[in-house]
């Protein structure tokens, strides 16, 4: 019984987030009936937009007074989020962006109608015109409040009762739910993996927020790239992410060699 309340408490975060979109929302309608004025950018197509840019960063601003609220020592458990493990963290995020686009270059071949239903989702969203709106919520606003929501407050949630195993998955799948459409959701459901796994390991949910970053900073402005541009970035990423382990695995043995 305590396992489902649980669960069901674990949804809390995500229909909170999505009622404060709802509020901002109302909000903004409330106030251009009243003045009968619609803003410049509410006219430009902006308006979901700034709608969300707000929404997220009350929800952020929310799920972060929780977490301090909620913190617990993590005394030995936490690692220090060092120079190369934001670029160890930078680099997974690309190549898992670039396996994404990979995978979605063959499904457009596969399944065509899917895909042309995919593209008018992001048509919707404005990642083949991006404005100064629609980056800001993608590359800052959307890592960091879907961080706080599935990977801070949802993931701690669950793991009050389950295994981090089962916690993660669990958080993975309302985070590929949220996304509304089965293209995004299949690859959401693995981002949310990553990132729960990313939390688990460092002991930040920085340490998630900065690989989300990476992910979505990576498909907006490489979105174009080419296949064979996509292999040559993957190699290059996997090149770096090599490079910075087997640096952490050398100081690591240096330090347990100099351990008092």
């Amino acid at each position: 019984m305590k396992k489902v309340i649980c669960i069901l408490k674990s949804l809390l975060p995500m229909l909170l987030w999505l009622g404060m979109q709802s509020v901002v929302s109302i909000l903004f309608l409330l106030t251009g009936v009243l003045t009968g004025k619609r803003p410049l950018w509410a006219t430009g197509g902006e308006l979901p937009y700034v709608i969300s840019v707000l929404a997220n960063g009350v929800t952020f601003l929310l799920g972060y007074l929780w977490l301090q609220k909620k913190k617990k020592e993590t005394s030995g458990q936490e690692r220090r989020f060092s120079l190369g493990a934001a670029v160890k963290l930078l680099a997974v995020g690309v190549i898992f962006q670039m396996i994404v686009s990979l995978l979605l270059a063959g499904m457009q071949v596969v399944f065509p109608k899917a895909m042309e239903s995919y593209a008018q989702v992001l048509e919707n969203l404005g990642v083949f015109a991006p404005s100064v709106f629609s980056v800001l919520y993608t590359v800052v606003f959307a890592p960091l409040t879907e961080e706080m929501v599935f990977r801070g407050v949802t993931l701690r949630i669950l793991q009050e009762e389950l295994p981090f195993a089962a916690a993660n998955v669990l958080q993975a799948v309302l985070f590929a739910l949220m996304h509304g459409n089965l293209v995004q959701s299949s690859y959401a459901f693995l981002a949310g993996l990553l990132l729960g796994t990313v939390v688990k390991r460092y002991g930040k949910l920085s340490a998630a927020i900065w690989c989300h970053f990476a992910v979505n900073a990576s498909g907006l402005f490489l979105g174009d790239i080419s296949v064979p541009g996509i292999f040559l970035l993957l190699g290059i990423s996997f090149g770096v992410l090599l490079v910075f382990v087997i640096i952490d695995k050398k100081m690591e043995k240096t330090n347990e060699k100099y351990r008092v």
